[in-house]
């Protein structure tokens, strides 16, 4: 989802929460940091525990229960996408296994990321080679190679809102600061392979306009009224486990 619709959807969930309806949230990892919700009970794939005490904020954070919220913590078939996730999940793995691990003790989280990242390059995690770099103290390399998010994606304005108007307002007025960051909270990161299947589906255009064919375009704009590609309840995603299939989307 863009930014505009997490914000719309969030409203919705804390109207729900607020007025004691059922509410089941299903989300990403995105939604256990700086994000105000309260729910009385939280399931949580097993993953890092810093990962795990994140996504327990989430659970009677107000302290509006007589009782202690239920925080339940489940063995997900699937691993983790990234490999320094993968990595958190096995440390975090070993602790379970000595007993259930106290959460809110802080000292478990020393022991917890001396071991994760003494373990860290072993494994091929370390690709940039930032803790080489750091243990032979060449800082200026560490922070030249140090990424906190690997950015290889290209913006994409989603067909959410009036963000079809922010982007033709944009074209009229011609670029500038005020106008990009007024399409900032509609746009989603893609990564290169989703971008090619969306130029092949012809469901994307440039968000502006160079005439130069040769300058190689950095942001793109879902084209208006396609369905099947943006939706109102997912965003961009996977339907049925398929993603943009031809079949799957309509172009208006």
């Amino acid at each position: 989802m863009c930014a505009e619709h997490r914000t719309s959807v969030l409203t919705k969930v804390r109207q729900r929460l607020e007025r004691g309806d059922n509410c089941q949230l299903v989300a990403t990892q995105l939604v256990e940091a700086g994000v105000d919700l309260d729910f009385p009970v939280v399931f949580r794939a097993l993953a890092g525990l810093e990962t795990l005490a994140q996504a327990a904020g989430r659970c009677n954070r107000e302290m509006r229960l007589p009782e202690p919220g239920r925080f339940i913590v489940f063995r997900a078939q699937s691993k983790p996408p990234a490999k320094s996730l993968q990595r958190g999940l096995e440390e975090s793995l070993d602790f379970f296994l000595k007993g259930l691990p106290n959460l809110a003790d802080p000292d478990i989280f020393a022991k917890y990321t001396k071991r994760l990242l003494s373990n860290l390059g072993q494994d091929g995690t370390d690709t940039s080679q930032v803790l080489a770099h750091e243990r032979d103290l060449n800082f200026p390399e560490v922070a030249s190679r140090f990424r906190m998010i690997e950015d290889s994606g290209q913006s994409v304005v989603a067909d959410f809102g009036d963000a079809w108007e922010r982007v033709l307002e944009l074209r009229r007025n011609g670029p500038s600061r005020q106008a990009f960051r007024r399409l900032q909270r509609y746009t989603v990161s893609l990564q290169p392979q989703e971008i090619a299947r969306l130029q092949r589906l012809g469901v994307l255009e440039p968000l502006l306009y160079s005439g130069d064919d040769s300058k190689p375009t950095t942001s793109w704009v879902l084209k208006p009224k396609v369905v099947g590609v943006y939706d109102e309840r997912f965003g961009f995603g996977w339907h049925g486990g398929e993603r943009f299939e031809p079949e799957n989307f309509i172009v208006g």
